[in-house]
């Protein structure tokens, strides 16, 4: 994190270092003032305006004849104007907005935080995202509206249900679920998803620290006894797990489900990884063939029977670099790996053959840092062939031939847009790119069509940029 001192402009004794919060001295340094806030006691500062927000980059005095105490603060929450920084009811963050520079988070651990964006691939649904400093957030998708946000903190890992309007998050505790009522226009917290036991038992402690993923078009039910002497079937809608303990003999991988009536939403584990080398990550486009990797290798589980087959990987492929699944109709599968951080090695793309993983093709990021990272990657499945998309940091990269070749697409996005997370909604047929401090991303709608499998028919268009 950079910071740098500020001297006003009339007055050398007058002088600020943005910390964790702003501090101004205004006799040389003899005495500090922490602004936007007092001390409760000794050990407890906190803030008296809402204007306000903790990690400050730079402080810039703006003095007036009518204000000669204005400045502007720069940080992690936008810009904030105090016209007078010693009185906190003086304090604006009117210059935030329209500022597009939200940060949000990536599945990749490449960033240190993990989290997620999503969309509801239905009509009149949500989109959200896990935020650095600012929570979790959400918005309509067909709405100009600004975000609204659930809760504070850092964000985490976001999750979308076709036709349930709600969100799956996880606040960096438990995943919890929360369901929009379109009359309100607000979302109604249910709580901690529970995990459901062999015996239909409900632990509503939830898991901890959990990540997850939607299943594209759920198709496996689960027939269970939740209550004595009536069975139902209950629908997979999700993927999810939890990173292991050390010493551990095996990492679970649940479900979440919830009966084809209703009824509550659960956990329920369908798989177990041996080892104690934590899942990484998983992916499953219908729930009948659930593919997860630890980093190490890869297997194959079919959650109705329990069989798991590991999977043999090109030696060419380094698999400590594995970073991200994606799975389409047909059994076509798709991952891609880091580079390894060593510029300037590709990220490289294999595709699935029965029950081996094959280069397919390779990136090579032009622009620095040039470091093969893979942060977003996924599929339109809608029309008739493939269309991949994968993000690095700095570029979007299309492939329309299983991912042998690769073209930028990133037109009309920054030359440095820091991504984070990519992500397709099958419904408006629009790629959604989260990025680290430039706000969400959209291209324009797309038709369905076929098209051919030469890498430049290309009918995409460029990366727009939200209008919220």
């Amino acid at each position: 994190m950079q910071r740098c001192i500020s001297v006003h402009p009339n007055d050398p004794n007058i002088v600020a270092i943005p910390t964790a919060n702003a501090c101004i001295t205004d006799d040389g340094g003899s005495t500090w003032t922490m602004v936007g806030g007092s001390w409760k006691d000794q050990e407890y500062w906190a803030p008296l305006t809402d204007h306000w927000h903790t990690d400050n980059h730079m402080i810039r005095f703006e003095p007036t004849a009518q204000f000669p105490r204005r400045a502007y603060m720069a940080t992690d929450g936008g810009v904030f104007r105090a016209d007078d920084w010693k009185d906190p009811g003086s304090y604006h963050s009117l210059h935030n907005k329209g500022l597009c520079t939200l940060m949000f988070y990536s599945p990749s651990a490449n960033l240190g935080f993990l989290g997620s964006i999503a969309v509801d691939p239905a009509a009149g649904g949500l989109l959200a995202g896990g935020l650095q400093d600012n929570g979790d957030v959400y918005k309509e998708v067909e709405s100009a509206a600004p975000w609204h946000q659930i809760d504070g903190g850092d964000g985490g890992h976001n999750c979308m249900l076709a036709g349930h309007s709600s969100i799956w998050r996880d606040d960096g505790d438990r995943p919890h679920s929360s369901k929009w009522d379109p009359n309100t226009k607000a979302l109604v917290d249910q709580g901690v998803i529970p995990v459901m036991d062999d015996a239909a038992n409900l632990d509503h402690a939830g898991l901890v620290s959990a990540r997850f993923e939607p299943i594209t078009v759920p198709a496996y039910d689960l027939t269970i006894t939740p209550f004595k002497g009536d069975t139902y079937p209950a629908r997979m809608h999700a993927l999810g797990w939890v990173p292991g303990a050390a010493g551990a003999t095996e990492q679970n991988l649940y479900g979440l489900f919830r009966y084809a009536s209703a009824g509550p939403w659960f956990w329920r584990k369908i798989g177990s990884y041996p080892g104690s080398t934590s899942i990484f990550c998983a992916s499953s486009y219908d729930g009948l063939e659930v593919f997860m990797s630890t980093g190490k290798e890869i297997r194959v589980l079919d959650p109705r029977t329990g069989v798991q087959v590991l999977m043999s990987i090109d030696p060419v492929l380094d698999p400590h670099h594995m970073a991200r699944f994606v799975v389409g109709r047909h059994g076509k599968a798709y991952l891609a790996f880091h580079s390894g951080g060593v510029a300037p090695d590709p990220v490289r793309i294999a595709v699935r053959a029965g029950t081996q993983w094959l280069l397919a093709g390779t990136i090579a990021d032009p622009v620095p840092p040039k470091e093969g990272i893979v942060f977003g990657f996924g599929v339109d499945h809608t029309g008739f062939d493939p269309v991949l998309r994968l993000a690095t940091r700095s570029r979007v990269w299309e492939s329309r031939n299983d991912g042998k070749d690769w073209v930028d697409v990133s037109s009309g996005l920054p030359m440095q847009p820091h991504c984070t997370d990519l992500r397709f909604d099958r419904r408006s047929k629009r790629w959604y790119l989260g990025t680290y401090g430039r706000s969400m991303w959209q291209t324009r709608p797309q038709m369905s069509t076929p098209t051919s499998s030469d890498p430049r028919d290309l009918t995409q268009g460029p990366v727009k940029r939200f209008t919220s």
